[in-house]
């Protein structure tokens, strides 16, 4: 499902987190202000088409940035292995995108960081860094002199 926050209150009319419901439900809640329901990855591709590029976060499904089971991963790369149009991939969980380096390693992958709090930030081992090519930076936590403040901007991760 193609959904942003954690949970639904704010862009829909219903309660609570998103984990909390099936995709099946998800897809029969509309989103406010809309006649649309919560889109499937596979609906949002077929509507962009290629047309433009797409830089697609798979969300921290455990919360708490530790190893994943993969599921979430598997489901993206079956889903984006049939499309054509330009996609890159990123997560704040770096063992989302080691499995995503596996899984499709032809699409280009990041970690996605802000403002993190250095005592609480742990280094990445040099096998998970391998998986990283670039590091999206919200305008939150881009240097507020940035000519590029506006936007989201890139850096190179970890050389190989």
């Amino acid at each position: 499902m193609v959904f942003h926050d954690d949970d639904l209150d704010r862009l829909t009319h219903e309660k609570g987190p998103v984990a909390h419901r099936t995709a099946a439900e998800l897809g029969r809640i509309r989103l406010k202000d809309s006649t649309d329901c919560i889109p499937t990855l596979a609906e949002v591709l077929e509507l962009v088409g290629g047309r433009v590029p797409l830089l697609i976060e798979l969300k921290d499904q455990t919360l708490r940035l530790v190893q994943t089971d993969g599921a979430l991963e598997k489901a993206t790369a079956e889903v984006l292995s049939g499309y054509a149009g330009p996609v890159a991939l990123m997560s704040f969980n770096p063992h989302c995108i080691a499995h995503l380096a596996k899984l499709a390693p032809e699409w280009p992958r990041g970690i996605t960081t802000a403002a993190y709090d250095l005592k609480s930030w742990y280094p990445l081992d040099r096998a998970t860094r391998a998986h990283l090519r670039a590091i999206p930076i919200t305008t939150a936590s881009a240097p507020a002199s940035s000519a590029t403040r506006p936007r989201t901007w890139a850096v190179p991760a970890w050389p190989s």
